[in-house]
């Protein structure tokens, strides 16, 4: 116990300490205990590249360490021999795996795509500034009807000056960039994304780029969340923007992102197509189709399974 206060008193104060020596034993193939039955959460990669100025995630899990492909292609065959009909790949960010051990995020979507079996893969987070590197292999990638037409790439703000100081390392025109280039392509295409309000340094103006990104790109998922300071970041230290002012701006992206939502998911009504269902939730059962947009439906269907569906209604969340 008292090592576990140690190690949680330097990590609140923003330095690291190491209780237990690097090895390079990685978390795939431990034993687990898994909640759905239908759905293989593989973690490919521990740490991150990054250094953001609001978040506590490098201070508790360090640099970059990558699992190898051949280990995560045995866990993934595993998670199908076990009855899993689709595989999520995490980590604190997918856009950075492989660059510690000379392979990328392609090249393990292809490897895992060419296991011969019935199951749909879903690529998790990834930042933006690593998409100019492994876009055009991804792109490439997500040619494979196995993988769900779905990207979680978090901009958090649409204002250059903003991202600078988040020290995201990426430009909202990178952001721009990837969801043009993957709609043009694909067609129908999910694209999901982070938003941080109220950003020590966030003016009017800054607000303002951000409300303009997300009505220019209108993504179909928007994960909201107003700035709270973390402790031991380095934007935990500068000043603060009024309460006031960060719930008015939360207020005023909430309702924009359900018109969005709203207006992307109308789109669908008329669509037929197959169904996975791979969740049990307190309005029924979800599925999600090629483009991972959940699903839900009235007749009895049982989670593992697939139907055909006609979508005949639309909500800001749901089909």
């Amino acid at each position: 116990m008292g090592k576990t206060l140690q190690v949680i008193n330097t990590t609140l104060k923003g330095n690291k300490t190491i209780q237990l020596q690097d090895t390079d034993v990685s978390k795939v193939g431990l034993p687990k205990v898994r909640l759905n039955p239908t759905v293989g959460i593989i973690e490919i990669a521990s740490g991150c590249m990054s250094e953001c100025t609001f978040c506590q995630t490098k201070l508790s899990k360090g640099d970059l360490q990558s699992y190898r492909i051949g280990d995560i292609v045995r866990q993934v065959k595993t998670e199908i021999a076990d009855g899993c009909k689709e595989v999520w790949l995490t980590s604190t960010d997918n856009g950075c795996y492989g660059f510690d051990i000379g392979t990328d995020l392609p090249e393990l979507v292809n490897t895992v795509s060419e296991i011969p079996s019935d199951f749909r893969i879903r690529v998790g987070m990834m930042n933006p500034m690593y998409m100019p590197r492994i876009r055009d292999g991804l792109l490439k990638s997500f040619e494979n009807d196995k993988v769900y037409k779905f990207l979680h790439v978090p901009v958090q703000a649409g204002s250059d000056k903003v991202l600078h100081d988040m020290k995201r390392g990426h430009t909202s025109e990178t952001f721009r960039d990837v969801s043009k280039r993957f709609r043009e392509k694909f067609g129908d295409f999910t694209i999901s994304t982070d938003i941080i309000v109220g950003f020590p340094t966030e003016t009017d103006e800054d607000f303002a780029e951000t409300v303009e990104l997300l009505k220019e790109t209108k993504p179909e998922v928007v994960n909201l969340s107003k700035y709270s300071a973390r402790p031991g970041t380095d934007a935990a230290e500068w000043d603060q923007v009024d309460v006031a002012t960060v719930k008015q701006r939360s207020k005023k992206i909430f309702d924009l992102t359900n018109h969005i939502s709203y207006e992307n998911n109308k789109e669908w009504i008329g669509w037929s197509g197959n169904v996975l269902f791979d969740e049990l939730t307190d309005d029924g059962i979800k599925g999600r189709n090629f483009a991972y947009k959940p699903i839900f439906v009235r007749d009895e269907v049982k989670i593992g399974q697939s139907h055909a569906v006609k979508i005949t209604k639309a909500t800001n969340h749901s089909l």
